[in-house]
């Protein structure tokens, strides 16, 4: 169909497919379906990349109760000297723990005592006579960089209940400042003057 002039009606005027005035329409909607397709495979990848990893399994109790002890649980890596972080460190041998609110430089500390019965923990928190029952899981994760456990306190008198470590802290790590120190990533030092 052709108005008067002959020349084709610009959006196809009811012409079937393959007519010369239907070209321009039918290739818009081919490529507006391409679009949508493509809009709807993107989102499907970012759906399945945001997704959270399955959590691992909790690790079997002896493991756990053995990598409790002599280890900083941080609850953040912290960016720099001023981020808080909370910190417990269960050491055996000291006859207790500590459990802190800080920053790298400055902040508060609480001494505590504590025992391990199956998945349980006990702490005897004598500042504030409190004592507090809490189930306890550690969890080997990829998701928390540099991290590579996690600690879970069901009922954690003083932080928010989760907590990360390294399976491979060594004992001169201990001291905080130094395993962070230790563990942060740092660029190497320019070799160009």
């Amino acid at each position: 169909m052709q108005p008067p002039g002959g020349t084709d009606v610009p959006d196809g005027g009811g012409l079937p497919d393959g007519a010369p005035g239907r070209t321009i329409p039918a290739m818009k909607r081919k490529l507006g379906l391409l679009a949508l397709l493509l809009v709807i495979v993107g989102a499907g990848i970012l759906f399945v990349r945001s997704r959270p990893e399955p959590a691992a399994p909790p690790l079997d109790l002896a493991e756990a109760s053995r990598l409790l002890v002599n280890r900083n649980w941080l609850d953040v890596m912290p960016r720099d000297q001023n981020q808080r972080l909370h910190v417990y460190r269960f050491t055996p041998a000291m006859g207790g723990g500590v459990f802190q609110d800080r920053t790298l430089y400055a902040g508060q500390f609480e001494l505590f005592t504590f025992k391990l019965d199956h998945d349980q923990i006990e702490l005897n928190l004598p500042h504030k006579s409190q004592r507090v029952m809490t189930h306890f899981e550690i969890r080997r994760v990829t998701g928390h960089k540099p991290f590579d456990l996690e600690l879970t306190m069901d009922a954690d008198p003083r932080g928010p209940h989760r907590y990360y470590g390294f399976s491979n802290e060594s004992a001169a790590e201990a001291d905080l400042e130094t395993m962070l120190n230790t563990r942060r990533a740092t660029p190497a030092p320019s070799t160009t003057k």
